[in-house]
C-alpha cells in the first residue's frame, strides 16, 4: 500500500491553516507510514471532512480551527500529548497535483479506504459552515458526500464503534452504540452518496468514482462478513447483510455529456467473495497464488526485508490486514482473487 502520510498534532496546531500536500512537504513537516507495523504504538487520528470549496478544503479556516480543537480536547481524553497524536487529513496526506477523481489509480484509491480502516481513531469535522457556492454544510450535508461515506464506513468495518467522534456545532461527542445518530448507517450506503464527478457528468468518458470505489467497497464487504459473530459489531454486520443489494448495486445509470449510461458494477460478485470464504482461507489462498506473480518482483514492499514480498506476506494473519497492509502487486493480486479473475489452486 502507499504510506500512510501524517502531521505530528502539534505542527499541525502551529500552522495558519490547512496545508496542501506539496506545501507540507516542502516544509517538511510530513511523517511516513510504511506499513501496517509502522501504525503499531502510533495514534493516528483520521480526520474526515466535506470540503467548502472546489479547489480548497478551507478557505476560511473554519474546519481548521474546529480539528486544532479536537486536538485539544482528545489529547487530554487519551491522555496523550498533541506531539503523539499523527492527523490524517485528505489535503496535506493526498498530493494535491493528482487528485482523487482525475489521477488516482486503483490501488492510490484502495490506499485511502485503507488509511481510515488502519487509524487509531477517526473524527468526523462537521461544524455549522457555509460552501464559497453559498451551500449550507454541517454534518447532515457532510453524510450525503459519497467519499465521506467511504471513509467512515472503512473505519467502522475494521474498527467499529471505536473511537468515532464527530465535531459539530454542539462539540466534540463520541459515537456509541447507545447513541447512534440515525445518519451513521448511511455511511454505509456509499454508493448513493453525492459525487462531484456526477455533478460534471463525466466528460470524455471519465470513470465514475462509484465505478473506482467497487474494489474497495468489495474488500468491506468481506470484512462485513467477517463481523458476525462479533457482540460489539453485531449491529453494523445486520444492518450490511440486511441491505447488501442497496450497498452493493448490481449495476447503475452513469450521467454522461452524451445521455445516461448503464454501467455494471458488483455483478455477482459477492456471491464469489460468499464462495470464496466458503471454501478456503483468503490468506492461504493468496499466499498459494502469489508465489510465481510476487517471488519474481524486484521490489520489495514498504516494511519488507530482504527475504522480499513473499515473507511480508507472511505478516498478515487474516483478509483485512492483508487488504490494508499488502503492497501493490499484493493488493492487485488481492483484487483477482476477490474477482475470480485470478484461478486459485484450491
Amino acid at each position: 500500500a502507499r504510506p500512510l502520510i501524517t502531521i505530528r498534532g502539534d505542527r499541525f496546531a502551529e500552522l495558519p491553516g490547512m496545508l496542501a500536500h506539496e506545501e507540507a512537504q516542502r516544509l517538511n513537516l510530513l511523517t511516513y507510514i510504511n506499513s501496517p507495523s509502522g501504525c503499531v504504538g502510533k495514534f493516528i487520528l483520521f480526520m474526515s471532512h466535506q470540503w467548502l470549496a472546489e479547489k480548497e478544503p478551507d478557505p476560511k479556516h473554519i474546519h481548521f480551527k474546529a480539528i486544532v480543537d479536537v486536538l485539544r480536547q482528545l489529547s487530554g481524553a487519551q491522555g496523550l500529548r498533541t506531539s503523539d497524536i499523527y492527523v490524517w487529513l485528505d489535503y496535506h496526506s493526498i498530493p494535491q497535483l493528482n487528485s482523487v477523481s482525475i489521477g488516482m489509480g486503483k490501488v492510490a484509491i484502495l490506499s485511502l479506504v485503507n488509511y481510515a480502516m488502519y487509524s487509531k481513531a477517526m473524527c468526523i469535522i462537521a461544524p455549522d459552515a457555509h460552501h464559497e457556492n453559498g451551500q449550507t454544510c454541517n454534518f447532515s450535508t457532510y453524510m450525503r458526500r459519497g467519499w465521506c461515506r467511504a471513509e467512515q464506513a472503512a473505519y467502522m468495518l475494521k474498527n467499529g464503534f471505536d473511537n468515532l467522534y464527530i465535531s459539530d456545532k454542539s462539540g466534540l461527542h463520541l459515537v456509541s452504540a447507545d447513541n447512534l445518530r440515525s445518519e451513521t448507517y448511511e455511511a454505509f450506503l456509499t454508493m448513493a452518496g453525492d459525487f462531484t464527478c456526477c455533478d460534471h457528468k463525466h466528460p470524455e468518458g471519465v470513470p465514475c468514482d462509484r465505478e473506482r470505489l467497487v474494489d474497495p467497497m468489495l474488500f468491506l464487504y468481506y470484512c462485513a462478513l467477517e463481523m458476525e459473530g462479533q457482540t460489539d459489531n453485531e449491529l453494523i454486520h445486520k444492518f450490511v447483510m440486511e441491505n447488501k443489494l442497496t450497498i452493493f448495486p448490481t449495476a447503475m445509470e452513469k450521467q454522461t455529456d452524451k445521455g445516461p449510461v448503464r454501467v455494471n458494477l458488483f455483478g455477482d460478485l459477492l456471491e464469489h467473495v460468499d464462495a470464496l470464504r466458503r471454501t478456503s482461507d483468503f490468506v492461504d489462498a493468496l499466499r498459494r497464488i502469489s508465489g510465481i506473480q510476487l517471488r519474481h518482483s524486484s521490489d520489495v514492499p514498504c516494511g519488507g526485508d530482504e527475504h522480499g514480498p513473499e515473507a511480508h506476506i507472511n505478516e498478515f494473519q487474516n483478509a483485512s490486514e492483508l487488504l490494508c497492509g499488502g503492497d501493490e502487486l499484493q493488493q492487485e493480486a488481492a483484487v483477482d482473487v476477490l474477482r475470480g479473475t485470478r484461478q486459485m489452486k484450491l
